[in-house]
């Protein structure tokens, strides 16, 4: 269970070593983006980069909250939306609202490595 900004950071950098599939959630009631892509950078100032070729989600996390209890209820909103066999997950709350909930696949397509 991923409940704080350093476990969160070992996370990513597991990701990124292994060159896990990551798909970036971020809901609203009248919208859902859904990004995939593999961990590019994790920076010792919390910050982390998704690449998917030209395009990129950027965060910068050490002010957010991590809440495991969060992507996990994302998770069963948002099946459909989730590639099969996803593993791990991260929940970030950022301190001016809204939040990014991460989700691991151990092997990616070929396409996105």
């Amino acid at each position: 269970m991923i409940s704080s900004v350093d476990e969160a950071l070992l996370l990513l950098r597991k990701w990124k070593a292994d060159s896990a599939l990551v798909v970036a959630l971020i809901g609203r009631d009248s919208m859902i983006v859904r990004f995939a892509g593999i961990v590019d950078f994790v920076t010792e100032d919390a910050s982390f980069s998704i690449m998917a070729g030209s395009n990129h989600i950027y965060v910068h996390m050490a002010k957010c909250s991590v809440n495991y209890a969060g992507a996990e209820e994302l998770a069963q909103m948002m099946k459909n939306e989730l590639p099969d066999g996803w593993q791990d997950s991260i929940h970030l709350e950022f301190p001016e609202g809204g939040g990014l909930s991460l989700f691991g696949l151990p092997s990616p397509p070929s396409s996105l490595r």
